[in-house]
């Protein structure tokens, strides 16, 4: 429609008054969508595409307020992304949760060790702080 309306009046604008216009030439031209009734296994696809962008929206949901609450706790730090979920994010919740509270209690020569340890074999055979 919209490029019909560009046609008729050499206008890429929206108007009332044209858009009637413009349906009723759609119409003489026999230019029409027809209804589709879907059946089978194609209205089975539309309903899981359905599903998989509401479930999409919702893991973007969860992963920003994560990520804001990675922010709100390390507010003295300003973490990039490839820190918070690279290797280095990875190991930081493996071995204390993002808890400041435990990273002080180990100390700075034993945490360093630990990230760096895990960080080199990405595995859990470094001491973990609870």
């Amino acid at each position: 429609m919209s490029k019909l309306k560009v046609v008729e009046s050499n206008d890429t604008g929206k108007t009332d008054e044209k858009d009637p216009r413009v349906i009723l030439m759609l119409w003489k031209l026999g230019k029409i969508l027809t209804d589709r009734v879907v059946r089978g296994e194609y209205l089975l696809l539309r309903e899981y595409n359905q599903i998989y962008d509401v479930e999409e929206k919702e893991l973007v949901r969860v992963r920003n307020r994560i990520h804001e609450y990675l922010v709100e706790l390390f507010c003295d730090y300003s973490f990039k992304k490839d820190f918070l979920y690279g290797k280095s994010g990875r190991a930081l919740m493996e071995l204390y949760g993002f808890s400041p509270y435990r990273i002080v209690r180990s100390g700075w020569v034993r945490f360093g060790r630990c990230m760096v340890t895990f960080y080199i074999s990405g595995n859990k055979k470094t001491e973990i702080i609870w």
